[in-house]
């Protein structure tokens, strides 16, 4: 059994990611023509539940995890699965569709993901058994989920723009002494009675005597949960200490690579946390721009190869003799910087098309290339000078929106998680 990386999606844990559609396998035909749940007007199968439950297995036989117990396991993703299932409904309401283009796309970043192509990727997906027409309609599914996630945090999660610029002064402030931590997570729920903490306390020290044992946080976190307590581990990534909650920074700020450090109550959760990496470093990002006008002439019907070239030889001497290129790139080019004379602005070389790039490199400022073609298009291209531009806090603001965004992101989509569940007809059968 071949394991792929596939994007990830919001919201999904760590367990739930092992429902890769490459991973899934074909479940036997025991008991699969039968109901598992009816959500809404929709039901979920026993063969699509247990095509679930298996690739989650064969995912764990292929990184040495212990498999939970089935029970435990089957109300999981049966529970994963109504989620999903009531989010799809919602998408398909709301008009939200994926074209084959986007699963196209996603399927080939999968594909160079995991160092192959399409055609290969195909071949070891039929080689563990998976139907490539069921695969394409995972992912279709998954990208809709998201694509119905994200226009609901759209709506409810805001980044100003003095959010951001707080954290960039944070940032820069305490770059030099204040080191960034890898960290993983377990959160439990905060006990509200006396039987409940003893359930938890009960569950943080089989964790914990799990982690000392070696065990990694994921397989501690699957082990310890039951059908009623659903323990999930998270890679929460590198942070600094002013970047965590309070009572999380106090502990963290001495302890070591490998340290696992709680419980510590954070908020209504009671958290382990353990330091996966360390580091000290200062963030710069200086990076060489280049600005470029361009005439553009697109090559069909009404115009030839040769046309369009023979025009443009002409074009470029009437600049070389003195005539405006913002005005004869307005009259002649069909690119959509026509408006701006063909202005491109300041772009940095990854923006630029690979052969527009050789071309300058060859130019010196102020001078204009002779025609060339990209494609259906001939193209004029001026290189009017390059610069070095720090971009260290527009880089900082993109990475600081996205964590910004991102912390609230979970905790906004589990609550309507559970709204949708409160608002919906759910019947379990008897599985």
């Amino acid at each position: 059994m071949m394991k792929f990386k596939l994007l990830p999606i919001i919201g999904l844990s760590f367990l739930f990611a092992l429902l890769l559609p490459l991973t899934t396998i074909a479940a036997t035909e025991e008991s699969l023509d039968g109901i598992a749940a009816i959500v809404n007007n929709q039901v979920i199968t026993q063969s699509q539940l247990q095509t679930q439950i298996s690739g989650i297995m064969a995912n764990l036989k292929v990184h040495h995890q212990p498999i939970p117990a089935k029970a435990t396991l089957s109300q999981l993703v049966l529970k994963k699965l109504i989620d999903t299932n009531l989010q799809l409904q919602i998408a398909k309401r709301q008009g939200i569709d994926v074209s084959n283009r986007q699963v196209n796309q996603t399927i080939r970043l999968i594909a160079a993901q995991n160092h192959m192509s399409v055609a290969k990727m195909r071949g070891a997906l039929a080689k563990s058994g998976v139907d490539y027409t069921r695969y394409r309609k995972q992912i279709h599914d998954q990208l809709m989920v998201r694509a119905v996630q994200q226009q609901y945090l759209s709506e409810k999660i805001h980044v100003t723009k003095q959010d951001i610029q707080k954290q960039i002064d944070k940032f820069k402030n305490n770059a030099s002494n204040n080191p960034f931590y890898h960290l993983d997570i377990i959160n439990l729920p905060l006990p509200h009675s006396a039987t409940e903490s003893n359930i938890i306390n009960a569950k943080i020290n089989e964790i914990m005597q799990s982690l000392r044992s070696g065990m990694s946080m994921t397989t501690a976190a699957i082990n310890a949960s039951t059908p009623s307590l659903l323990i999930q581990s998270q890679d929460i990534g590198w942070h600094q200490l002013n970047q965590l909650p309070p009572a999380v920074e106090a502990r963290i700020g001495a302890a070591k690579i490998g340290d696992v450090i709680g419980p510590i109550q954070n908020g209504n959760m009671i958290s382990l946390i353990k330091v996966i990496a360390i580091k000290h470093r200062e963030f710069k990002k200086i990076v060489e721009q280049y600005h470029l006008r361009q005439i553009v002439i697109k090559t069909g019907q009404d115009i030839s190869p040769s046309e369009a070239q023979l025009m443009l030889k002409k074009v470029r001497q009437q600049i070389i003799h003195g005539q405006s290129f913002a005005q004869l790139a307005q009259t002649y080019s069909e690119s959509p910087s026509r408006a701006k004379g063909g202005d491109l602005g300041w772009q940095t070389a990854h923006a630029i098309a690979p052969k527009t790039f050789a071309v300058i490199n060859k130019l010196k400022p102020q001078q204009i290339s002779a025609p060339y073609q990209i494609k259906n298009n001939w193209i004029l291209t001026q290189y009017l000078g390059k610069r070095k531009k720090d971009l260290t806090d527009e880089i900082l603001g993109r990475q600081i929106r996205a964590y910004l965004y991102s912390k609230q992101a979970d905790k906004v989509l589990a609550n309507w998680v559970k709204t949708l569940r409160k608002e919906s007809f759910i019947k379990i059968m008897n599985t």
